[in-house]
């Protein structure tokens, strides 16, 4: 067997986080961290599924809600929520999450096609079961159609830029 099919029958390494009542995963190597819910700045005229900015060592980092992006019904985030901070977006991002599960490994013939019509903004992978929970495996790149990352830069500047006059009023 070669070095290649070695690699890819490696199962897939992924966080599970929950969002609404449904379980969702992304590759463990797009996650950067995973924080409590902080404080977030919401600036005015933001779209419904940005959560607000997250002044991450001084650097704007918009927080998305999946629920809402999703249109998913169920609880609301909490005090306990968390937030996923992602590595691999081209531009950082958060994800609110209710609850990060914790990382595991899913084979990837574990992971089924799904319908288009159940494609939750087509950021949908596929499914798998874990746990006895059926998980909706999401693309992080394929999370935000490209109006909305620009839409999301616009304002990340925006956001940017306060931060910047903040810093410089208390010097």
């Amino acid at each position: 067997m070669t070095g290649r099919a070695l690699m890819a029958d490696k199962p897939q390494q992924v966080l599970v986080f929950e969002i609404a009542g449904d379980s969702f995963a992304i590759p463990l190597d797009a996650v950067r961290e995973i924080l409590p819910l902080p404080l977030l700045s919401h600036p005015p005229g933001i779209p419904s599924f940005l959560e607000g900015f997250l002044n991450l060592g001084g650097q704007a980092v918009p927080v998305l809600n999946p629920a809402r992006l999703f249109r998913l019904q169920g609880p609301a985030s909490g005090p306990y929520s968390h937030l996923i901070v992602l590595e691999k977006t081209g531009t950082p991002l958060a994800l609110l999450a209710d609850r990060a599960a914790g990382a595991t490994e899913v084979p990837k013939e574990s992971v089924m096609p799904v319908g288009q019509s159940f494609s939750f903004n087509d950021c949908l992978e596929g499914d798998t079961r874990i746990g006895g929970r059926t998980v909706h495996m999401l693309s992080v790149e394929k999370l935000l159609l490209e109006e909305e990352r620009r839409r999301i830069a616009e304002l990340q500047a925006m956001e940017q830029e306060r931060l910047r006059e903040l810093e410089e009023s208390s010097q």
